[in-house]
């Protein structure tokens, strides 16, 4: 920068912008079992994030408009934010918004729902043993083939 007015911006500042700022157009949920007063109170009162109340277990469908077929073309696109969670709260994630996965989009998965999180892809090459390659409730490997995955460095 030009004179003397050089400051150093924190990236923590930029995400907090952006977080202020998203939570006044789209509305935020947060979960997390071991959340503190403290965190909850900025959360809500600075954030404008709405906790959900009970362990959801991952079981949250996307919020939109439904048609007479069952199939919601006017879905919110929803961002899950699940770095580090387990298998099956993704499973969870995916089976709760089935019906929505394959709508009236180009793609099957089109950009109704971004997860944030582990790769679905490793889970098939390294973490799956027969027994769970063959779940029937596994939603990650039913999935997958419809998958757009992208690696954040």
């Amino acid at each position: 920068s030009s004179g003397g007015d050089d400051y150093e911006y924190d990236g923590d500042d930029v995400i907090a912008d952006l977080a202020v700022a998203a939570s006044r157009t789209i509305p935020l949920y947060y979960f997390d079992p071991v959340t503190t007063d403290l965190e909850k109170c900025v959360l809500t009162e600075y954030f404008r994030v709405s906790l959900i109340p009970r362990n959801e277990s991952g079981k949250r469908p996307l919020i939109g408009k439904g048609d007479d077929d069952g199939v919601e073309d006017d879905v919110t696109p929803t961002l899950f934010f699940m770095p580090h969670c387990p298998l099956r709260l993704y499973c969870n994630v995916l089976w709760s918004n089935w019906r929505y996965l394959f709508s009236s989009s180009s793609s099957p998965f089109g950009s109704k729902i971004v997860i944030y999180g582990n790769s679905m892809r490793l889970y098939d090459e390294r973490c799956l043993s027969s027994e769970v390659r063959n779940d029937a409730s596994h939603a990650v490997l039913k999935a997958l083939p419809y998958m757009k995955e992208m690696e954040v460095e």
